[in-house]
């Protein structure tokens, strides 16, 4: 299944020479729980097949080979308790990748990142969703051996040309590549040496202060214990326009009415409005895209 740091010789060389067997160990074990429980996550996201080709552990990189490469997506994280910035990176396919397969694409398409523009609406949700999964995996991978916390920054697109990881500081990249429904995709997880040696002991929960955290919403608002499986009936309404009384009086059967926003939606659940959206046809099917929680009623 797995291909484990130990194949590789030469990685395998250079990590000794900053950390010990022990710590290697370690970093090894956590990267293979990661792998089960990141592989759960997205085949359960995408509803597609992942699987991994290999994975590797290096120190001061962003992937496992950077000589190739051009643009990537960078997830500025913070690590806590240190308070010191890391990194999460994407291959430049992997959104456009998630993204089709959401939209019930075969990914045949892929859109090239261009680092003169700014990362879409769409990119932004679904790398906050995607950051979330590996966020919540990795933290979860760690608790046998140290307390982490992870929080969420921002996301850019960089070029690696002109692009420098922070000479004063000393990471860890935990590199891997996967294939969704073979294609080939990669992420990176870049960690601080000093969470290695130092080992902290503090019980932190991931986090993400831009994302709302669906752990905490149950924890908070779901009484009844034991519940799994819940279906919640879903209603979605186009966005009403507005029409005087003295025309709605005159209307007949046969008679059209204009829709301020044809496309926008709310949806309820039980009567409560709970986001607002977009009603699109992509694929001969029809699909409604979220754009906004509406917070209030989705705590009550």
């Amino acid at each position: 299944m797995d291909k484990s740091i130990n194949s590789n010789s030469q990685f395998k060389k250079n990590l000794h020479s900053f950390l010990s067997k022990s710590e290697i160990e370690i970093l090894e074990k956590i990267n293979k729980k990661f792998i089960k429980k990141i592989i759960i996550q997205f085949s359960n996201f995408l509803k597609k097949n992942i699987k991994l080709n290999f994975y590797t552990i290096n120190k001061d990189t962003y992937t496992n080979d950077d000589r190739n490469l051009e643009f990537l997506y960078c997830n500025s994280i913070k690590i806590l308790p240190l308070e010191q910035e890391s990194f999460i990176f994407f291959s430049s396919n992997l959104l456009s990748v998630f993204i089709d397969f959401l939209f019930g694409g075969n990914s045949t398409f892929v859109n090239n990142i261009d680092i003169k523009r700014n990362m879409t609406y769409t990119e932004n949700r679904v790398n906050k969703k995607i950051i979330k999964l590996i966020i919540d995996a990795y933290c979860s991978s760690c608790r046998s051996f140290f307390s982490l916390d992870i929080e969420f920054v921002k996301c850019q697109i960089i070029n690696l040309k002109k692009h420098t990881i922070y000479p004063n500081n000393f990471f860890i990249t935990n590199f891997f590549n996967f294939s969704c429904n073979g294609i080939k995709i990669f992420l990176s997880i870049l960690l601080p040496i000093e969470i290695i040696k130092q080992k902290s002991s503090k019980k932190i929960n991931s986090t993400d202060k831009n994302i709302y955290s669906e752990k905490k919403f149950l924890k908070n608002n779901v009484s009844v214990k034991n519940i799994y499986d819940v279906k919640l009936d879903i209603v979605v309404e186009l966005i009403v326009s507005p029409i005087f009384r003295d025309n709605f009086n005159k209307l007949s059967e046969g008679d059209i009415l204009s829709l301020k926003n044809p496309k926008k939606i709310i949806a309820f659940i039980e009567k409560k409005p709970i986001f607002l959206g977009e009603h699109k046809i992509f694929n001969n099917q029809s699909i409604v895209f979220l754009e906004e929680f509406i917070i209030d009623n989705l705590k009550k």
